[in-house]
Order: C-alpha cells, then structure tokens, then sequence
C-alpha cells in the first residue's frame, strides 16, 4: 500500500472530487497499529475508489469512536470488529475472496542521472523517434484540453464496452492540482488521451488512456507514454504506475517496455462476482447509442469505482 506519515493533505484533496474519505484504525499481526483510508461506497467500505492500492497513514493518530476497527489475523486475513462490508486493494491478498486479475505496471525513475530515453528499450526509443516523425504533437495541461481528451477517451471506452468517468469528475480532480491532461493531435484533430494523478509526493499514476484506434499506426500510444513519464520525473517522482486487466491487449503492449509488475489483490469480506466479469454487461454497454451513453456514463461509473 501506499504509505503516508500524515493523510491530512490527501484527504483534503481527495474528498473535493471523491467521496468522504473516514480513518478505520487497522492493526497487523505483528501489532503494527495504522489507520486505513476508506469510502463508504453503497453497502460497502473502500481503500479506495479510483486507485490501484490502498493508502495507509501511519502516524497513529487515535480515531475516538471509530466506525469499526480492522486487525488482522494469524493466517493474513482482515476481521472487523462490526459486521460490515468491505475491499480492500494492495499488492497482497487479505482475504480468501480476491479479483486479482490487475498488474500494476511499476517504472521506476529514481536515477536523475538518466534521460526519459534511458529507461526505455531500443525498440520503443525508435517508435517514439517514429511518433515526432509523424507529425504528432503532444500537449498538455488542465481544463483547456476537458473537450478534445474526452472526446478520444469517451469514444473509445464506448467502442470496447467500458464505462467512461464524466466530465464532472474530470474538472473536479483538475480543480485539486497533481492532475495532467494528455492529447496528442494529428493534423489538428485530437486522436489520443491519457490523465495522470499523483497519489503521492513521489508517485503517479496514470488513470485514463485511449487512442484513436484509425491513428494507432501513427504510434500515437508510444508519445502518450513518453509525454506521462517526461511529467513524472519532471516532477521529480519516483514511480510511474499503471494498471491492465492481465492478459489484455493492453497488458501484452505494457509489456514491451520491460517495466516492473506487480499483481493486484482487491480483497473482500464477502463472495462478489465483480461486473467487470459481467460479458453481457460489455455487449449491452455497445448497444446503446453513442449520445445515450454519455448521459448515463457518471452515474454507472460512481456505482463502480
């Protein structure tokens, strides 16, 4: 899990574009004593919506009067002192009910000594050399560039079956700062999208992508990656994160740039078959008219992040 001495800032900011964020007290096996992050998220508790682990704070600050308590056991699972739901998501397993089909693509850029171009293989240096060549050109920012990154990221979520975020979300994470904005642009015309959030003082990660997929030859991808990871160490990050179900198309392309992997653990206290795993939901999701889908996207997604 991601670690903090003190949650306060991120609390602040996540709470102006999330949901409340509560401190459950949590204590290891080994007495270690920190307090969880979580969400209530409909009939359950969350460690959190729209990240990949959790976020422990550490410095034992006492919580009178707790919604619950978490400890854990001998053998790795997590009890609660009241009988409630909830999930929990880190890179080790807490319970015996899991969705553990996300990698987390891990690019560590700790050595300041070396450019963007050092970290990657030679093949993905020569199509990224190809991209410049293209005539693509990459910017990035905030608010200015809302209208022409969802345009790419909600058209091609809606080609694949997957529910996009809305418009809302996006503008409030933009008003919290630590939020980027990516688009490439062929000949003027937006054709591909990526956003970046800093979950930590030396960590980000990268929540949405999507391309054009007619410009995919252009090697719009490989500039959107390069443009995320000039900006993380730009900012003198440590970490470049990024998700993919395993085995995707999207895992098998990650795995041309020779990054870490880390299997994700999302734990449960309950048996769940996830909707992620729900195939009739992808093919419905593509028959709805394009325009439909935009209006009903924000309310299916906060259902399931």
């Amino acid at each position: 899990m991601i670690e903090l001495q003190n949650a306060d800032e991120f609390i602040r900011k996540f709470e102006r574009y999330g949901k409340k964020i509560h401190r459950i007290p949590l204590t290891f096996y080994n007495g270690r004593k920190v307090n969880l992050l979580m969400s209530k998220c409909g009939f359950r508790w969350l460690s959190l919506p729209y990240m990949s682990e959790g976020v422990l704070e550490t410095d034992g600050i006492e919580i009178p009067n707790p919604f619950f308590s978490m400890y854990e056991t001998e053998d790795g699972n997590i009890c609660t002192t009241r009988n409630v739901r909830w999930e929990i998501r880190d890179r080790r397993a807490f319970s015996n009910f899991l969705y553990k089909d996300k990698i987390n693509f891990c690019f560590n850029l700790k050595d300041a000594n070396r450019t963007i171009f050092d970290f990657y293989p030679s093949n993905i240096r020569r199509k990224v050399r190809k991209a410049l060549n293209n005539e693509l050109v990459l910017k990035s920012g905030g608010r200015q560039y809302i209208k022409h990154f969802y345009k790419v990221y909600s058209r091609r979520m809606y080609e694949i079956g997957v529910c996009p975020a809305g418009r809302k979300y996006i503008r409030k994470r933009l008003a919290c700062g630590d939020y980027t904005l990516f688009v490439v642009y062929y000949k003027n015309k937006p054709v591909g999208a990526a956003s970046l959030m800093q979950n930590a003082p030396n960590i980000m990660e990268n929540e949405f992508f999507a391309t054009d997929s007619k410009f995919n030859n252009l090697y719009t991808s490989y500039l959107l990656h390069f443009g995320m990871m000039t900006c993380a160490k730009d900012a003198n990050c440590d970490y470049l994160l990024g998700r993919s179900t395993y085995e995707s198309s999207v895992y098998n392309y990650k795995l041309h740039f020779k990054a870490q992997q880390y299997q994700l653990f999302w734990s449960y206290s309950y048996r769940i078959k996830n909707i992620r795993d729900n195939r009739f939901f992808y093919r419905l999701w593509k028959i709805l008219p394009y325009r439909v889908m935009l209006r009903i996207a924000p309310y299916v997604h906060r259902l399931i992040y």
